[in-house]
């Protein structure tokens, strides 16, 4: 705050705190000289982010990424290698990061971070937050059934918040996937969409058509795990029969 409003008069002020024990104080003040504090702060603040960035210290690493989250677009090159980083506290701080900035050029790293168990939630707040630009490349995900199935099933939750024709035309395309749980979040996602998109129902036909093949496959594999369970029964298929119920 102080250095948005003094600009660079505030740059005597933050570099002592650069050193500072708290990390919270050396970040805020570090993001100050790079925002707000011209040439000089530009200079001093570069060297300390630079520091930070090729650290092989994985706190350090962590502290350049909750750096560059303050700096918007102008983050972005340096974020993009900390999304890839070895260590998992720094890809998550990335990613954490990569919401802030909100590059569309984001997009492909934070594919990759989707696909990481350590990373998919915080990535997929990220992409959302991208919005329209991120729709074309999750529908394609979707729509491939190579993409690994943990991140199939996060795509119809971040789709359902950008309002787009992309994002609809996707969701409604993958409510006919074989795999019934993806079916069921697409058609979660779609109800949340239309409202966003202030589209008309779907026809009565179509709704109708979905309905009864999610009772027919319900009720056959219902039908088929009773007279299975006794010799095949196992936690997994238990699961996955409770599911449906």
């Amino acid at each position: 705050a102080l250095s948005a409003l003094a600009t660079d008069d505030a740059n005597d002020a933050l570099i002592p705190l650069l050193d500072d024990d708290a990390r919270f104080v050396r970040s805020a003040a570090l993001a100050g000289l790079l925002s707000h504090g011209g040439l000089d702060g530009a200079m001093v603040g570069g060297a300390r982010l630079l520091k930070l960035t090729q650290s092989s210290e994985a706190e350090d690493r962590v502290e350049a990424a909750c750096v560059l989250e303050s700096l918007g677009g102008q983050g972005y090159r340096q974020l993009r290698p900390l999304l890839a980083d070895k260590h998992p506290s720094v890809r998550r701080a990335a990613v954490r990061s990569a919401r802030g900035i909100g590059d569309k050029r984001l997009v492909e790293p934070l594919i990759g971070a989707l696909f990481d168990p350590l990373t998919t939630n915080t990535a997929s707040v990220a992409l959302a937050g991208i919005g329209v630009s991120a729709a074309p490349r999750l529908v394609a995900l979707l729509l491939d059934r190579e993409t690994p199935r943990t991140a199939r099933l996060q795509i119809p939750r971040i789709l359902r918040v950008i309002p787009c024709e992309a994002s609809w035309v996707g969701l409604h395309r993958a409510a006919s996937d074989p795999d019934s749980h993806l079916r069921l979040r697409c058609y979660a996602a779609l109800s949340q969409l239309r409202s966003r998109l202030n589209r008309p129902p779907l026809s009565l036909h179509e709704v109708r058509a979905w309905v009864l093949r999610e009772v027919k496959e319900t009720y056959s594999v219902l039908a088929g795990w009773s007279a299975a369970k006794e010799r095949f029964g196992s936690p997994l298929l238990d699961e996955a029969i409770e599911f449906r119920e």
